[in-house]
């Protein structure tokens, strides 16, 4: 969460002196002040991006088990990977990533390395290159990329909806190099997108889809500013943003959601509004308008009239809905925002989930928004093998909709490889490596061809030596 914009929330509204100094970065502050005051207090001429939005964003037997399948227990993991509560394994490899501060994030400092993360579980997720697009972004001072994946719409594919996040994070100057952990910001956010990009992987939606990660939010914004800035934004339809949220001392349960006054953003907010009524969350929001804060990535939207709202703790007003008083992270911007401070166990010492539950909530809105269509594929296939002097012999039943499969083989800890694209419902691998363990798995691809099944079992030869000397290949760590 940036500490500039309307920061009623924050313990010091304050800016970074080395912001400050920086004529392009004060012509930057004077241009967000503007849209601020253009959007909050003015009511500017609205382009496409306020017609049409989808309104039926109530139940939807699939957007119910696509929550189903989103535990909060998985959110708090993301969340721990990228806060270095829990290693992060890039390339195979284990890291600790102990700060996202912008500048270091893009150093190859192999304690920074979100961003590389980020982008590799996008790629052993399947997004194919075409739906990954690595936005960079300079303001002369600070440079860096963006993160944003694509999610073919299937009626109306020139009408986005998106879902977004910071990825960087903050400390004080002397440690912000180092250690920021920022687990509730931005890791709680960025852990949404996470589970989010796994998930929608397998669903069809009407309109497309974008998850995007910005980066330079902390220094003022700049990398969602930038991106709103090069793409045509004429066809968005909605952004949901989610920045620090799951704190929640007072455990009530409640948050803010900062709609604004655009009447576009205002349709964003109801279809959450619906979304809370209609699944069983245990949740509440006080739902801001003219007391909203443009201090985060969904105001570059707001300048530009799209529709954006802004899910974040109970930290800037003392609405009616949260009981009247402000549950601030006191751990905001310090080397102390991490998951044992910031996400405190209920009594029993469980986590508590309230964070992950505002992260469906995101998840239902945008499905909704999005037009769900449902599930690709019901079931996963189911993968078989047999060896031989010929290779492994590998089968699997067709699945109804499926236009091709892929099938992928991991050599030990080594990253996996597409063995076999195509129609057919079986594969010989004559090139399996009998000294060492092989695994194999399976996806039925749709008739859109971005679609996917979710894997099937792994299914694998594993030599008796490995075994018997305790190697275990990533796939069953």
């Amino acid at each position: 969460m940036y500490c500039g914009g309307r920061s009623a929330g924050k313990s010091s509204p304050r800016m970074p002196a080395e912001w400050l100094m920086d004529k392009s970065l004060r012509r930057l502050l004077v241009m967000l002040l503007i849209a601020c005051f253009t959007g909050v207090f003015a009511s500017p001429h609205l382009s496409g991006a306020a017609a049409g939005l989808a309104d039926d964003c109530g139940y939807h037997p699939a957007t119910a088990g696509l929550l189903s399948r989103a535990a909060p227990a998985d959110w708090l993991s993301w969340v721990g990977q990228l806060s270095g509560a829990e290693p992060a394994i890039i390339a195979g490899e284990p890291y600790t990533i102990t700060t996202r501060y912008t500048p270091t994030l893009f150093s190859g400092a192999p304690h920074a390395r979100a961003y590389d993360f980020v982008l590799e579980q996008a790629r052993l997720w399947h997004y194919p290159p075409a739906s990954i697009e690595q936005h960079a972004w300079s303001n002369g001072v600070y440079s860096g990329y963006n993160l944003a994946l694509t999610i073919p719409g299937q009626i109306t594919p020139t009408e986005v909806v998106a879902l977004t996040a910071h990825l960087d994070s903050l400390s004080p100057a002397a440690t912000r190099q180092t250690l920021a952990p920022g687990a509730e910001d931005n890791a709680s956010g960025s852990a949404a997108l996470l589970q989010a990009a796994r998930l929608l992987r397998h669903y069809q939606f009407a309109r497309t889809v974008k998850i995007i990660w910005f980066t330079g939010e902390e220094q003022g914004l700049l990398g969602s500013a930038a991106f709103a800035a090069d793409h045509n934004l004429s066809g968005y339809r909605g952004v949901i943003n989610l920045d620090m949220f799951g704190y929640d001392a007072d455990d009530d349960r409640c948050f803010e959601l900062h709609v604004g006054v655009l009447p576009a953003s205002d349709k964003v907010g109801q279809c959450l509004a619906q979304a809370l009524a209609a699944y069983n969350l245990n949740i509440s929001a006080d739902y801001l308008t003219s007391e909203a804060t443009s201090a985060s990535d969904h105001a570059s939207f707001w300048s530009r009239g799209v529709g954006a709202v802004l899910l974040h703790e109970n930290g800037f007003t003392a609405g009616s809905t949260c009981g009247g008083v402000r549950d601030r992270n006191p751990y905001y911007h310090t080397v102390n925002d991490t998951i044992a401070n910031s996400f405190p166990p209920y009594n029993n010492g469980s986590p508590n989930p309230v964070g992950g539950d505002i992260a469906r909530l995101a998840l239902a809105g945008l499905a909704g928004l999005a037009g769900m269509q449902g599930v690709c594929f019901t079931a996963a296939p189911q993968l078989s093998l047999t060896v031989d002097a010929a290779g492994a012999h590998l089968s699997w039943m067709p699945l109804t909709g499926a236009v091709q499969y892929r099938l992928y083989r991991r050599v030990g800890d080594s990253v996996e490889t597409l063995l076999y694209s195509g129609a057919a419902t079986s594969y010989t691998d004559a090139g399996y490596v009998p000294y060492w363990s092989n695994w194999y798995w399976v996806e039925a691809v749709a008739a859109d061809g971005f679609c996917l099944s979710e894997l099937s079992q792994a299914v694998g030869v594993v030599p008796a030596w490995v075994t018997s000397r305790g190697y275990l290949p990533l796939l069953q760590r």
